[in-house]
């Protein structure tokens, strides 16, 4: 909350976020053909993606967070506290600014730094001492709230990046670590309600780890049935179609999902114990098998639309080439 407050700090992980916003307008901007905007935000998006990586990789093998008023890193292995957060490792992942090796050196920071068996932690190490030129998170109790605990809405922001790196295990790991069912079957530490997601859950520097509170009003909840929906089921809109692109824990076992788009019902089926994410998956239309990238064309869906038919769709893995985001990437849904 005070990193900026004299218009100096920067945030390096909302300027990966700039970069999803200038890149979807990009493709708004195709449908007018107003080309010398698009042309402006395109190449916007490049200069703020090349300044983060040339001045925010850290050589610890992670990106920084930010800077203070004074030009001080924060979220960087110079920090003594905070060394490490969430965000700027997940959205330069999700936003495609990182190159595919640093993709992969911050993601296995990410797992060995953050992970707990009670979900990612925002930052790590939890600050022990308030820093008027960082703000209030410096001043919650150690491992409490976004200070070195689990902040759930970035946690579902992690777990769409593990899906983007075709990582279940990691998938498995954080889908179990946040799931209320699951973390409530030992209902005296994980404190909080089965049935509903958690704003926070509590760090490894609290006295009572893994405890969740601030239920009930956390925006999480829909972030987190958005990325189950979209990258875990791998069910999502893109600007030409829809992608089925599943990267499921493999302990789901049989999968169907409905899925109204555009006016067809779709009906998606797999079995997840079979799947395997680093594969590119086959889509079997009405029992046709299908090559090629995993998206349905919006001609045929409109087509469907117009026969009044509905789209049955088996997801199966060959163990061929791997299904590349970047290759998708022009298709890449509003919002990552």
């Amino acid at each position: 909350s005070a990193m900026g407050i004299e218009e100096r700090g920067e945030s390096v992980w909302v300027a990966m976020f700039l970069c999803v916003i200038l890149e979807d307008w990009e493709r708004v901007l195709d449908r007018p053909q107003d080309a010398a905007l698009r042309e402006e935000y395109r190449r916007a998006r490049g200069a703020y993606a090349a300044a983060v990586n040339a001045h925010a990789w850290d050589p610890d093998g992670y990106y920084r967070y930010g800077t203070k008023d004074d030009g001080t890193w924060i979220g960087a292995s110079t920090a003594s506290e905070g060394r490490i957060h969430l965000n700027a490792q997940t959205w330069a992942i999700l936003s495609d600014i990182a190159p595919a090796e640093r993709a992969t050196v911050a993601w296995a920071a990410v797992k060995e730094r953050l992970f707990t068996d009670y979900g990612p932690l925002l930052l790590h190490p939890a600050y022990t001492t308030p820093d008027a030129s960082i703000g209030y998170v410096t001043r919650y109790a150690p491992g409490s709230r976004e200070n070195g605990g689990v902040y759930m809405h970035a946690a579902t922001w992690a777990l769409a990046a593990a899906c983007r790196m075709k990582d279940q295990a990691a998938v498995e790991r954080i889908w179990n670590g946040i799931s209320p069912p699951v973390r409530a079957a030992d209902a005296t530490a994980y404190h909080a309600e089965p049935y509903v997601v958690p704003g926070n859950v509590d760090g490894p520097l609290s006295d009572k780890p893994g405890r969740a509170g601030w239920t009930w009003y956390t925006g999480s909840a829909a972030w987190l049935n958005r990325v189950s929906l979209e990258w875990v089921l791998g069910i999502r809109p893109h600007w030409d179609g829809l992608v089925i692109d599943p990267c499921p824990p493999r302990s789901l076992g049989r999968v169907d999902v409905v899925r109204h788009f555009r006016g067809v019902r779709l009906e998606v089926g797999f079995d997840a114990s079979t799947s395997d994410a680093a594969s590119r998956p086959v889509l079997v239309i009405d029992g046709v098998a299908r090559a090629g990238l995993p998206i349905i064309a919006t001609s045929e869906i409109e087509r469907a639309r117009a026969e009044g038919r509905v789209l049955r769709i088996e997801v199966r893995w060959d163990g061929g080439s791997p299904s590349s985001e970047i290759e998708i990437k022009a298709a890449r849904p509003v919002g990552a």
